[in-house]
């Protein structure tokens, strides 16, 4: 009886450190929360003076964060407003909030639209978009003394020459316009948006669209404790000129924290990176552990709309090609080919250009040869 108690009282201990150390096993609609802010220093300069602060101070009375999404090219640019805004920087960040790298100037240097680093008509090389990297994070250090840790891209759209640019750069960490928190490719971790409601906001869809948000935080809570909410280039919108904007953000927020208490976490794109990335750590080591023989897992989502995900293990380290292939043989693109280490690996593969179909993907290393078989629907 004596052996069975002590057994009783160390189990409950340990679960105990479970749940202190692993706050949502304690509650299941626990929440990271992420405010994301887009086109900082947009070019539309009507209204003026600009500022962040009004934004800021909303925000900063409910103890949330803001990451806002910087265009480095702005800072340079002789443009009405743009010291005032700089100093605004360099404080916001001084105060725990986030500057991201969106991008070098928001426009493609191929057809002159928004979508900077992966154009529809002429994919982007890696040679350019490496240069628009290196040549957007040296203004954001003069001009702000930041060096960005997160990536914004521009249209959020990107492809997996821009991943591997990224993480050559030394920037693992990306926020897409698409629900999820998840190794986007390599090591590559994004932590996309849920969802934006104030584009166009005016008095007749106030409502409607706070509960919209309410609704939507809500499931996500439920389904994997993250939310990121997204605004825009607030400075030219008619909901934050007459403090439309200001008053739903408020009010969701302190919605939000009435519900949810100290169970909510307001962190910036990288803290909740970071906090996801430590939660999945256990998770990972035990994928590595279990990569005892070579294979090549079902995609994921499948069928696809555009974007989805392989996984694949090796047992040591290996060159390593996957490809995308028609059902007919014709190779369509590389995804990899290159040596990797011993473990579990992911990698992401955008489908943008392709048509609706059927495809194969396959993985061949040494002597590990596999194909799968994946459906596109558009």
């Amino acid at each position: 009886m004596d052996k069975f108690n002590w057994f009783n009282k160390l189990s409950f201990r340990l679960l105990l450190i479970m749940l202190v150390s692993n706050p949502f096993l304690l509650s299941q609609d626990s929440l990271v929360f992420v405010i994301r802010v887009d086109d900082i220093m947009n070019r539309n300069t009507s209204i003026l003076p600009r500022s962040i602060k009004p934004f800021e101070k909303v925000v900063e009375q409910r103890d949330a964060k803001v990451s806002w999404g910087v265009i480095p090219h702005r800072l340079i640019e002789s443009v009405k407003g743009t010291d005032s805004l700089i100093q605004e920087l360099i404080e916001t960040d001084q105060k725990g909030h986030e500057i991201c790298l969106h991008g070098y100037n928001h426009i493609c240097p191929h057809c002159g639209g928004y979508h900077e680093f992966y154009c529809p008509q002429n994919p982007l090389s890696y040679n350019e978009q490496d240069s628009l990297i290196n040549a957007g994070t040296p203004i954001l250090k003069s001009k702000l003394g930041i060096t960005a840790t997160s990536f914004i891209p521009p249209s959020h759209a990107a492809d997996s020459t821009t991943y591997q640019v990224l993480l050559d750069n030394g920037i693992n960490i990306i926020s897409l316009g698409d629900p999820g928190k998840n190794y986007l490719y390599e090591n590559l971790y994004n932590m996309g948006i849920n969802g934006e409601y104030t584009w166009n906001l005016e008095e007749s869809s106030y409502h409607s669209q706070l509960n919209n948000a309410l609704d939507d935080i809500h499931d996500a809570a439920q389904e994997n404790h993250y939310f990121g909410i997204l605004f825009h280039d607030h400075f030219i919108r008619t909901g934050y000129r007459d403090s439309l904007v200001l008053e739903w953000t408020g009010e969701l927020l302190d919605s939000v924290i009435a519900k949810y208490g100290d169970r909510i976490e307001f962190k910036t794109v990288s803290e909740a990176a970071t906090y996801f990335q430590n939660q999945n750590v256990a998770i990972k080591t035990e994928e590595h552990l279990a990569a005892d023989e070579f294979s090549l897992a079902q995609n994921y989502p499948n069928p696809f709309n555009s974007t989805t995900t392989i996984n694949y293990t090796l047992p040591k380290s290996a060159d390593v090609n996957i490809s995308i292939y028609s059902l007919e043989g014709e190779h369509m693109e590389t995804l990899i080919n290159r040596n990797k280490s011993a473990g579990y690996h992911t990698i992401r593969w955008d489908a943008e250009n392709l048509p609706s179909g059927v495809y194969l993907y396959r993985i061949r290393t040494g002597k590990f040869d596999k194909v799968k078989k994946c459906m596109l629907l558009k």
